[in-house]
């Protein structure tokens, strides 16, 4: 998928994260929480990259108001992470 490379594959794989069905499903967020529960470094731009994925868009082409509602999501999830809350 575009925007996602070899290493981000292998942390998808051993999330449980096998197909782009998946992907979609959990959406960026979701995706992202994964990642962070499982134990790896993921920032908001893990969030760009999967939406990117999942629109056919380069991360960084993604429209302001689209990275801004990521940027949100993403903080209150981490924070639910952190808290060791389920959404």
């Amino acid at each position: 998928m575009l925007n996602l490379g070899p290493k981000t594959a292998a942390w998808l794989d051993a999330a449980g994260i096998h197909t782009r069905a998946q992907v979609a499903k959990l959406g960026p967020i979701g995706v992202c929480r994964r990642l962070l529960e499982t134990g790896r470094p993921v920032s908001v731009l893990m969030a760009y990259a999967v939406e990117g994925a999942l629109s056919g868009t380069h991360w960084n082409a993604l429209p302001a108001e689209t990275k801004q509602a990521l940027r949100a999501e993403f903080a209150k999830m981490r924070a639910d992470v952190r808290r060791g809350r389920q959404l």
